[in-house]
C-alpha cells in the first residue's frame, strides 16, 4: 500500500498536447487505483528515474557514452530485466530488441562472444542498487531491514537471472544462432523462468549432480516465495 507506481513514457512526443500523454495519464491512474484494493498507489518517487517522458534513441544510442549516467543505464537495465508495456507491446519488444542488437554490436566484427559492455551494465546496476540500499540505510538514515531483504533476495535474484541468458548463449556454439533473437527471447520472460532455465541447463551438465541442483532450485524459488508471500 506504500508503493509506488513506476512508469516510464518511451516515445517522441509532439509538445503538452500530445495524444499519447493523455492516454497515459488515463491509463496510469487507472491502474494506480487498481494495483491494490482500496489503495491508490503514489506517482514516481523524486529521483527522476520515473515518470518521465524518454525518447528511444536516448536509450539505445547513448551507451558507455558520456550521456550514460546511472538514470539512462538504471532506465535500460530495468527495460531489460523487468519491464511490461502497458500501451504498445510491439513497439516495447522492437526497442529490446534494439537495445541488444546495439550492445552486440558493441563487439569486435565478426565476434561470437558474450556481448562484455552489456555484462558490466548489468553489474554496475546491481552495483548502484547496492550503494542505493547503502545511502539509504547509513546515519542519519535509521536501519531499514525490508529494504536489505528486497535487496538480498528479489533483487539479488533477478541480477543473477539478467547474468543467465549470456551464460547460456556462450553455451551455445551453434553458427547458425540468432544472437539478438535468442538475447530477446530471454529477456522477454519473467526473471525467475531465466534463473529457472539456467538450473536446467546446469542440471542436465555432464559434470553436474542433477539432485544437489535441483534441491537448491527449490531452496531458491521457496525463499522468494516466502518473501513475496510476507512483504
Amino acid at each position: 500500500a506504500n508503493s509506488d507506481l513506476d512508469y516510464l513514457l518511451i516515445g517522441d512526443v509532439d509538445g503538452a498536447a500530445d495524444p499519447l500523454l493523455k492516454l497515459r495519464d488515463r491509463v496510469v491512474d487507472d491502474l494506480s487505483s487498481k494495483m491494490v484494493d482500496d489503495v491508490k498507489l503514489s506517482k514516481p518517487g523524486a529521483s527522476g528515474i520515473f515518470g518521465e517522458i524518454v525518447r528511444p534513441a536516448g536509450i539505445v544510442k547513448n551507451i558507455g557514452l558520456d550521456a550514460d549516467t546511472n538514470i539512462t543505464t538504471t532506465r535500460r537495465l530495468l527495460l531489460l530485466e523487468e519491464s511490461v508495456s502497458l500501451l504498445s507491446p510491439n513497439s516495447h519488444r522492437q526497442l529490446l530488441r534494439d537495445i541488444l542488437q546495439r550492445y552486440l554490436e558493441l563487439r569486435k566484427p565478426n565476434s561470437r562472444r558474450v556481448p562484455r559492455v552489456l555484462l558490466n551494465d548489468i553489474i554496475r546496476y546491481w552495483r548502484t542498487l547496492a550503494v542505493d540500499y547503502h545511502a539509504k540505510s547509513s546515519p542519519p538514515h535509521p536501519p531499514y531491514s525490508l529494504r536489505y531483504l528486497k535487496l538480498v533476495i528479489p533483487r539479488q535474484l533477478c541480477f543473477v537471472s539478467s547474468i543467465a541468458p549470456l551464460f547460456l548463449l556462450s553455451m551455445n556454439d551453434s553458427d547458425d544462432i540468432d544472437e539478438t533473437e535468442f538475447l530477446l527471447e530471454a529477456f522477454t520472460q519473467p526473471a525467475m523462468l531465466r534463473l529457472a532455465n539456467l538450473f536446467s541447463a546446469i542440471c542436465s551438465g555432464e559434470y553436474s549432480d542433477g539432485d544437489e541442483v535441483q534441491a537448491t532450485a527449490c531452496s531458491v524459488f521457496s525463499t522468494l516465495d516466502h518473501f513475496v508471500e510476507r512483504s
